[in-house]
């Protein structure tokens, strides 16, 4: 364990204080502890100097499985604000074979990122490591085919991660930070614990697979590279490079060609290493003619010309879709020449660009003369009941391409939602239309919503749908229970002001008062019913006519606040909500 305040390290794991500076040390945590007061620790995965990973529960989430990566910080503040910033990159993060990051925290100079977690085992199983009790255990070199097949996905998430803004480096690539989801069989790049931007920095890295720029504090995209180099080595030999950092003896005992494509990626000079894109290419070349599998689509069709490519996407949308997030089109495309198109396509998805918009791009760029785009609307004119209560579905379907359809103009009592959509072959889409009781529709009204339909290759086009309203009667608004409170409100305030008059003898003022309060409830009533249909704003002006009113009659009558004006002022309430009780309910929407 070591000390985030002078750096000092013990073997003593119960050790609270630091002996050399006195500082408190982190403690390691143990089955059931509950950090934050929300993850429970089940059980430590990891431990080293520095750090710690331990399987945890999420409580908050009814007891989701995350990783709890604890890093212990060192450097004070600025230390701090480099964690945070590089952390806050991290849950920002979005790749399919990526563990999301939940969140992340500082306490008491211990850094903690909260992972997803993924349950399969990590590809250093098998392979001959020695135990911690000093025990060696036997292992074998992984076959050629599949630890090539396992790197070239490791590129895909490298390619991913160094195109961000800033380039994001892992940091850390070695077999045990990846694991084959034991459910889907894929591989996950994890522990992003030690990730950060390009630059100069604390050194991260494990030893023999870090990049010599690492030892120096310094991590590019390039080291990256080094690291899944490294990786390769050790699956290939079964030698563990953590043995004799930055040597490889037995790089000879593989084949020329991977002692190429390795020797590049394991240059000292890190100008000299490809990036992670050449680096694929590099290995999806050397892999066996016989074992590259054609891209194929299901109906049987192998595209082999960017026409052919464009026309099964159009055939079958949802695979298309498909093909293009697990990378199969990408690879498609550089394996035919394509190598511009897969930049653009890929930098698209990475800058976070909707699947559905980048092959719809894909397919015009391959075709540019093949089939436009289809739009058809269920109904040429929609007939819209008055109930009031329901909304009325127009499904919308496109051909061919894909289509941004978005409502333009509408009369102001047709509620649409949501008011676009982007509609692609094969996934049909629906507009939902509903009535504005307020605006006041009236029975048998015709009117036209225009829409503007836009694909990637021509200029946007309009078209009109009209709108027919049922005959017979609207509904009342649908204000749910508050009218008939209101109303209850009302005669209770009447019922109470005639009390309160009969106890203190009532003359002709009270009636004075109950007009006053009632005008002034009608009076605002219709202004409201004009402007407004907030049924709490009505309320709350009829309140306040009626305390006018009282007002007017303490003042200039009794001269003073009095019972009296009490009872008066619940009469002129009485009043007022009930004339908008009448008013709303009654007659308005009648």
């Amino acid at each position: 364990m070591q000390c985030a305040a002078c750096g000092a390290t013990t073997t003593n794991a119960h050790q609270r204080i630091c002996a050399q500076c006195n500082a408190p040390l982190p403690q390691l945590l143990v089955a059931g502890a509950l950090v934050m007061n929300q993850y429970r620790v089940v059980q430590p995965l990891r431990e080293g100097g520095t750090g710690q990973i331990y399987l945890a529960e999420d409580t908050r989430t009814f007891d989701r499985k995350c990783i709890l990566k604890r890093t212990i910080l060192k450097g004070g503040n600025e230390s701090r604000r480099l964690f945070a910033t590089e952390a806050e990159l991290l849950t920002r993060l979005r790749h399919p074979q990526i563990p999301q990051v939940f969140a992340y925290f500082e306490d008491a100079g211990v850094a903690t990122i909260v992972m997803e977690y993924v349950a399969g085992r990590d590809l250093e199983h098998g392979l001959s490591q020695t135990l911690v009790d000093g025990t060696f255990m036997a292992g074998k070199p992984r076959p050629f085919e599949q630890v090539l097949r396992d790197a070239i996905v490791v590129c895909k998430i490298l390619e991913y991660l160094h195109a961000l803004k800033p380039a994001l480096v892992h940091g850390d690539i070695k077999p045990a930070n990846l694991i084959r989801d034991r459910d889907s069989n894929e591989l996950f790049l994890v522990d992003f614990g030690a990730a950060a931007t390009s630059g100069v920095g604390q050194t991260y890295g494990t030893p023999g697979y870090a990049a010599p720029e690492q030892y120096r504090n310094q991590r590019y995209p390039a080291s990256d590279i080094y690291s899944l180099a490294a990786t390769i080595y050790h699956l290939l030999t079964d030698d563990d490079p953590c043995e004799h950092p930055l040597r490889f003896p037995k790089l000879t005992s593989l084949s020329p060609r991977m002692q190429q494509v390795l020797g590049r990626a394991l240059h000292d000079d890190l100008s000299q290493r490809p990036n992670a894109t050449v680096f694929r290419d590099l290995l999806e070349e050397t892999l066996e003619p016989t074992l590259v599998q054609p891209f194929k689509f299901p109906s049987g069709v192998t595209p082999h010309t960017g026409y052919d490519l464009a026309q099964a996407i159009q055939a079958d949308w949802g695979y298309g879709l498909h093909a293009l997030v697990n990378g199969d089109l990408n690879t498609w495309l550089r394996q035919h020449q394509q190598t511009e198109l897969a930049i653009k396509v890929h930098r698209m998805l990475v800058q976070n660009e909707r699947p559905e918009r980048v092959l719809d791009f894909l397919v015009g760029s391959l075709a540019p003369n093949l089939l436009a785009a289809e739009v058809k609307f269920e109904y040429n004119t929609l007939l819209l009941p008055l109930d009031g209560m329901s909304a009325t579905p127009l499904t919308v379907t496109a051909r061919n391409r894909a289509a941004h359809i978005k409502a333009v103009d509408a009369p102001g009592w047709l509620q649409i939602g949501p008011k676009e959509l982007y509609v692609v072959p094969e996934q049909p889409q629906q507009f939902q239309f509903g009535l504005d009781l307020a605006r006041n529709p009236k029975p048998g009204q015709t009117a036209s919503v225009s829409f503007e339909i836009r694909t990637s290759e021509e200029k946007p086009q309009r078209r009109k749908l009209k709108i027919q309203l049922a005959q017979g009667y609207l509904p009342k608004p649908d204000t749910g229970e508050l009218w008939p409170l209101i109303a209850g409100l009302g005669g209770g305030a009447v019922l109470l002001s005639i009390v309160l008059a009969v106890i203190y003898h009532p003359n002709n003022t009270l009636l004075i008062e109950a007009a006053i309060g009632s005008l002034i409830g009608i009076i605002w009533t219709i202004i409201l019913s004009e402007r407004s249909t907030e049924v709490v704003l009505h309320i709350l002006l009829s309140i306040g006519g009626a305390i006018l009113a009282g007002i007017i009659y303490a003042i200039y009558i009794l001269g003073a606040f009095n019972p009296f004006s009490l009872g008066a002022f619940f009469y002129a309430l009485g009043g007022s909500l009930a004339c908008n009780t009448i008013y709303h309910y009654f007659f308005k929407h009648f």
